[in-house]
């Protein structure tokens, strides 16, 4: 398990837990819900961005000329993590998503 998996995982659920006490007031959208998913966005970046770094540090500075047995094996870094990468940017998403919908109910707040 990832280390940000834990605090991804608490936000998550204070996100969840949030939107089912606003659930009887039937008023789903806040900033803080907005900062939390802003916040799984940014561990997540990060944690791809660091396993990717750290997998091409890895295989293009030590583990570069690695021959067994007269043979040279090369490395290659992991680049399904930057693939990853574009699933993070869809939290990214909905997180502008959601706070264009706080916007909105802010403004339809000072509507008659």
């Amino acid at each position: 398990m990832d280390n940000p998996s834990f605090f991804v995982f608490r936000y998550a659920y204070q996100i969840f837990d949030d939107l089912q006490k606003r659930d009887k007031d039937s008023n789903y959208f806040s900033i803080e819900i907005y900062q939390r998913l802003r916040k799984i966005g940014f561990l997540l970046l990060a944690s791809r961005l660091y396993l990717f770094i750290n997998g091409a540090i890895i295989s293009w500075f030590v583990l570069d000329n690695f021959s067994i047995m007269d043979h040279d094996v090369n490395f290659q870094p992991d680049y399904i993590y930057l693939l990853s990468i574009v699933k993070v940017l869809v939290i990214f998403v909905f997180a502008e998503i959601y706070r264009t919908g706080i916007k909105m109910k802010e403004e339809s707040e000072f509507t008659i």
